[in-house]
């Protein structure tokens, strides 16, 4: 036998260190074999201990359950149906005049003759709801003005060359219809004489029959839709002083702080001048009639976007500055709680809300952050100047002095006090807040103007430095209009070359209603109406688009109607109160604040 690689093919053959080797070589392959079958057999084990046992897909409990539902279905007769019944066209909302008496109206004020249209008014709130005539007690009133013409609520029609109807004047809901005259205005044109609403609005001496929605139990009238009856303010020893943390303010004396411009007779001249009209001061009080009906039982109001999540008592962080915004919109109409009118009981809850809130140390936060303190303490400060309540002007001042010692150590503010850097947006709020307690006699440090003024500057530029950002010197609108308005509070030195900086970046960069931005229109209205009597072509300017845009954003039917959308910029952030405030707070800047810009 030929041996191969010098090895013989039998083993009788070998050598005795040949066989050696040969075995050597069969016991390790065959420990090789018996270790790998270990370590393979284990690794199976162990992969079904962990996965363990396989489930069937086929959930038989529950296929019994469906063959048990099919026999019972098939063993179901259906009953015959009827024909369906004819559908008839529904009758139209605007019909001939029926017999049924009309609305009530003062002596003089003739009501709508035959052929005049009518329209059924919407649901906007049961407290909203007037009387009928025979509801109304009977009382000798004076009417608030000559009669202008038929008092007749206009329907809700397009106008000619299809755009919205807000903005030609035709509304509907509960608004002052002598003010929502409805001819078209042109924005900033001269309205002439403006009458007081009629004074068929006003409800008497608390009559239960009124129900508690238009103010039973309340004496004396009121004008439910204007402004609150002429002259009437509580008396001036009504309210005791009250302890403060301070040196006692000096009294508050008519026309309250400043804002006596606010009063139904006194804001008409100002919104001629200041191009204010109908349709402007008829989106306002649809804007109330909403804000009234969403408002939580407990006087505060919440984020929401869709009507149908209001008033069912949820809360979120911002509650507080939300509330505020709300309750600045009442105020600036000088609706307030201790005058009566529809919106008494509005504002009372708002700001009790806001007093109950508010810590010791005046802290408004509630879980939010200082721009909830800035609104609230804003919110507080203006009712507290109109209302000289003693109650509201310390928690005003309590607010403020939080606001003082919540700064940072660059002489500003962002979102929690003491934060290591500042922004313009948080910053504005703040001093806005401290300039409405100045109001109440209340004295800022003496080094508070000048860190907010170089807070400021330090994150603007331009030629002139009036281009201001939000943390840094990159300028946005928003942010100039906001510092504009700022350093007018702060009494900075501006110059022609300033103003016309800022004038000139905010007239480039004009409101759209295609692009709406809530928060740059109010701050910027703010500012330019201050400048309109060095600057009036800017501002007429400014307020012809602001105010076009706005009128037409406002939902003008639904459930929503009042309201404005919460799909601008930032509009997410509170929802659809935060739009709806600040817009409806827009379209009150001509009477809102006294005009003292002579720069």
């Amino acid at each position: 036998m030929r041996p191969i690689l010098g090895i013989p093919l039998t083993v009788g053959h070998l050598t005795m260190l040949q066989r050696a080797l040969f075995f050597s070589v069969l016991a390790h392959i065959a420990l090789g074999l018996a270790f790998s079958g270990v370590v393979v057999t284990r690794q199976i084990v162990r992969y079904v201990q962990q996965v363990g046992p396989m489930v069937p897909t086929v959930n038989l409990q529950l296929s019994r359950e469906m063959e048990v539902r099919t026999q019972a279905r098939q063993q179901i007769t259906p009953l015959p149906m009827p024909e369906p019944a004819a559908i008839h066209a529904a009758e139209p909302m605007v019909h001939a005049p029926t017999p049924e008496p009309p609305l009530a109206v003062s002596p003089g004020i003739p009501t709508a003759q035959p052929g005049q249209m009518t329209i059924a008014l919407p649901d906007l709130a049961p407290r909203l709801t007037l009387p009928r005539a025979a509801d109304v007690p009977s009382i000798a009133l004076t009417p608030l003005a000559p009669p202008l013409g038929p008092v007749v609520v206009t329907p809700l029609t397009p106008s000619p060359g299809g755009k919205n109807p807000l903005e030609s004047g035709a509304v509907a809901g509960l608004v002052n219809e002598q003010l929502a005259d409805p001819n078209p205005v042109a924005f900033g044109a001269a309205l002439g004489p403006v009458a007081a609403p009629p004074a068929s609005a006003n409800v008497g001496s608390g009559d239960s029959r009124a129900g508690p929605a238009l103010g039973g139990g309340i004496p004396g009238p009121y004008n439910a839709l204007g402004s609150n009856v002429p002259g009437w303010r509580p008396p001036a020893d009504s309210l005791p002083p009250a302890p403060l943390l301070g040196p006692t303010p000096p009294p508050i004396s008519p026309p309250a702080a400043g804002l006596g411009q606010r009063r139904f007779e006194e804001r008409q001249d100002l919104l001629r001048h200041l191009g204010g009209n109908a349709q402007t001061e008829a989106a306002v009080a649809r804007a109330l009639a909403f804000l009234a009906k969403t408002q939580e039982a407990d006087g505060h109001w919440t984020k929401f976007d869709e009507v149908d999540k209001a008033g069912v008592g949820q809360t979120t962080a911002h509650d507080v500055g939300l509330t505020g915004l709300g309750v600045l919109v009442y105020l600036a109409a000088d609706y307030t709680p201790v005058t009566p009118s529809i919106y008494q009981e509005t504002t009372r809850k708002a700001l009790a809300y806001l007093r109950a809130i508010e810590k010791p140390d005046g802290d408004l936060r509630n879980g939010g952050n200082m721009y909830d303190q800035a609104i609230g303490t804003l919110a507080l400060a203006e009712a507290a100047a109109l209302t000289r309540n003693a109650q509201t002007r310390d928690a005003a001042l309590q607010g403020a002095q939080f606001i003082v010692a919540a700064r940072n150590a660059d002489g500003g503010w962002r979102y929690s006090p003491h934060d290591l850097f500042s922004d313009t947006s948080v910053l504005g709020w703040q001093v806005m807040a401290l300039h409405s307690a100045t109001r109440l006699g209340w004295q800022p440090p003496a080094d508070l103007e000048p860190g907010a003024l170089a807070n400021i500057r330090s994150k603007s530029k331009g030629q002139s430095g009036m281009l201001t950002g939000y943390l840094t010197a990159v300028p946005t609108s928003a942010m100039t209009a906001e510092a504009l308005y700022s350093r007018l509070l702060l009494h900075a030195p501006l110059g022609s070359e300033e103003l016309a900086e800022a004038n000139d970046y905010l007239l480039s960069k004009l409101p759209e209603a295609g692009k709406p931005n809530y928060y740059y229109w109010y701050y910027g209205s703010l500012g330019l109406v201050q400048l309109s009597r060095t600057a009036p072509e800017v501002w007429h300017t400014w307020n012809a688009h602001t105010a076009e845009a706005l009128l037409a954003l406002q939902v003008p039917v639904g459930s929503a109607l009042g309201s404005w959308n919460s799909d601008g910029e930032w509009g997410d952030r509170g929802g659809r109160i935060y739009c709806t405030a600040l817009a409806a707070l827009t379209l009150e800047v001509y009477y809102r604040y006294p005009v003292t810009g002579s720069r």
